[in-house]
């Protein structure tokens, strides 16, 4: 089977891609040893305190694969599957996983500086976030229709930002960070139009946005918990 999408930048319209399906099983297995042992949820997920001050800088990323109830995977996981295929599409797997990951990073780091120092974070919708804010930029750079994404994303940063108990500090992180890695893989790099990079210069340009945006990340994550208040 081709993984081909029926209608190009219509979301809703691809079908379920590789990498899409290796991350919402690697988060269901997850999630399904993490419900019974609450020893191993409070290890991983995210406390800005524990990060700083314990050292747990790994929470930053393994909080990402870490969910608070059924419906709170269940949410993540249709979303993921509803908008990460068209990007996984568009930019390949090797490309997608570094948007998904910088986005799943770029998400802690924004809990760990904005959040307060002692509150918990988990989930994947910072990464989804991420997502969500590079199909905006594929959109606006290949023409796609943008009135869809657009009204998602200013429905779900409301909802984070009015509803209580919601991380919106990895939500507004992921989305800068994702759209942002999204814009760097999409750089030319000074080619004629119409013709594509080859395999070594996606991988080479892959790992070039993946080791800057590490890189500025986790110069962030020097600064205090709590530090930045918006």
């Amino acid at each position: 089977m081709r993984w081909q999408p029926r209608r190009r930048g219509t979301l809703g319209a691809t079908r379920i891609t590789p990498f899409v399906v290796a991350l919402i099983v690697i988060n269901a297995v997850v999630y399904g040893y993490e419900a019974g042992h609450p020893a191993f949820e409070e290890r991983f997920w995210l406390v800005p305190f524990e990060v700083h001050y314990m050292g747990r800088w790994y929470q930053l990323i393994t909080s990402a694969f870490l969910h608070a109830s059924v419906e709170h995977i269940a949410l993540n996981m249709i979303t993921l599957a509803i908008v990460g295929p068209p990007v996984e599409v568009a930019i390949g797997r090797l490309r997608f996983g570094v948007v998904y990951l910088l986005a799943a990073f770029g998400g802690g780091v924004a809990f760990y500086l904005m959040a307060p120092v002692n509150e918990a974070g988990l989930g994947a919708s910072g990464a989804i976030f991420g997502v969500m804010g590079a199909y905006y930029v594929l959109a606006r750079n290949r023409g796609w229709e943008t009135q869809t994404i657009t009204v998602l994303l200013v429905i779900n940063l409301v909802f984070s930002f009015s509803v209580p108990g919601i991380a919106w500090q990895a939500h507004l992180g992921g989305i800068i960070v994702g759209a942002a890695a999204c814009a760097g893989l999409l750089a030319r790099g000074g080619r004629p139009a119409g013709i594509g990079p080859s395999g070594v210069a996606v991988t080479l340009q892959a790992l070039i946005v993946l080791i800057v945006g590490v890189a500025a990340l986790a110069a962030l994550s020097v600064l205090p918990p709590g530090h930045v208040h918006l």
